[in-house]
């Protein structure tokens, strides 16, 4: 599992929610003091879609 650090570049990742669901995709600017963050999650290897990520939400997030 990754820690929620703070940065402002691109990073593919796969998160993890509470409830062991698991989403791949990129997140492009995470901070701290946030509530949540905006994630490009891959649906498939043409498309993806946005959506917004509550930290609270999560067991945890995985950087590749």
């Amino acid at each position: 599992s990754g820690e929620l650090d703070s940065f402002a570049t691109s990073h593919e990742i796969t998160i993890e929610f509470s409830d062991g669901e698991k989403v791949a995709g990129t997140l492009h600017e995470l901070s701290p003091a946030a509530m949540g963050f905006f994630f490009d999650a891959h649906v498939s290897d043409q498309s993806s879609y946005t959506i917004y990520v509550n930290k609270q939400a999560l067991k945890s997030i995985q950087y590749q």
